[in-house]
């Protein structure tokens, strides 16, 4: 498998300080202080994004049943162009499973559909702490499943793919071997940006491999009701691969989750999925946050177009 680079001038993004520099202070603490200013950390993330569609794309949001109550989406269609059933793309923001939002990728997902022209259906999971592993992915399936079968949509149902960024990237990745593994929903393609997809480094009793977030990511999506092991927490961990969609990896240079990105990309290539994987130079997580106001960002949504193309 070949890894492509593409380069860009590196952009300074502002991480919450949680973030950014988490306070020395025992674990127990960090976790209530975080609890504790969960509202803040939310408000926190999120980029600087504008619209770049290129032409008039409808949104429409719906409530439909999830894994145990209603979850909003947003479907983005172009208002003009093919007559024909689009492409699907079924969206899952980033957030590290608890923050995060649909707004945050909204120019991103209008963007993808303008150049695919395909249907793309952003997913407002519930988040954890208050509702942990597994009802974001139980979401995220449930989500799957109505956009695939629904026929007002008017979408491909030879052209289903699941995509997202960083923990949403982790639920594709889940939801397409979920998929595989109850023989449906039928998808095609999975795009997976920047994704987290083995939680199990982020859970030393130290946190020298995650850092203090990452367990505290861990603990707050698992909830003692999941293990890092689990190949629907931990799809790198899975133990075969084989008969997934095609897939497309795209990994920022500047970004702890590069190595896990790569290897899964190296492990979907060797279990003979078609796997074609982007390195973005000069990149930091997350960049799909500010689709329209960085060029990397507009780079990968004409590379996801493409990829759902079929291009």
């Amino acid at each position: 498998m070949q890894i492509i680079e593409k380069a860009f001038e590196p952009v300074q993004i502002e991480l919450p300080d949680a973030l950014r520099n988490p306070p020395r202070m025992p674990y127990i603490a960090f976790k209530a202080m975080a609890r504790a200013n969960l509202a803040k950390l939310r408000a926190g993330m999120g980029g600087h994004s504008k619209d770049i569609v290129r032409r008039p794309v409808s949104t429409l949001q719906r409530e439909i049943e999830g894994h145990a109550g209603p979850v909003s989406v947003r479907v983005y269609a172009p208002e003009e162009g093919a007559a024909a059933p689009r492409p699907l793309l079924v969206f899952f923001h980033g957030g590290g499973w608890f923050g995060g939002s649909m707004e945050a990728v909204e120019a991103f997902c209008r963007a993808v559909a303008d150049r695919a022209d395909a249907v793309v259906v952003s997913v407002g999971y519930h988040l954890c702490p208050e509702h942990p592993y597994p009802h974001g992915l139980g979401d995220c399936y449930r989500a799957t499943l109505w956009a695939a079968g629904d026929p007002g949509l008017g979408i491909d149902k030879a052209n289903v793919a699941v995509g997202g960024d960083s923990a949403g990237g982790n639920l594709a990745a889940a939801v397409s071997l979920m998929a595989r593994d109850r023989g449906g929903p039928p998808i095609a393609k999975q795009l997976l940006l920047y994704p987290g997809v083995t939680l199990h480094d982020f859970v030393s009793p130290t946190g020298e491999r995650g850092g203090v977030f990452g367990r505290l990511l861990a603990d707050w999506y698992l909830a003692r009701s999941g293990k890092t092991t689990d190949p629907y927490v931990s799809p790198l961990l899975a133990p075969s691969l084989a008969g997934l969609p095609a897939a497309l990896v795209a990994v920022c240079e500047l970004d702890g989750l590069k190595e896990q990105g790569i290897a899964y990309a190296q492990r979907l290539s060797g279990a003979g999925v078609q796997t074609a994987c982007l390195l973005y130079r000069g990149t930091q997580h997350a960049f799909i946050d500010n689709t329209g106001t960085q060029p990397a960002a507009e780079d990968l949504a004409e590379e996801s177009a493409r990829f759902l193309r079929g291009q």
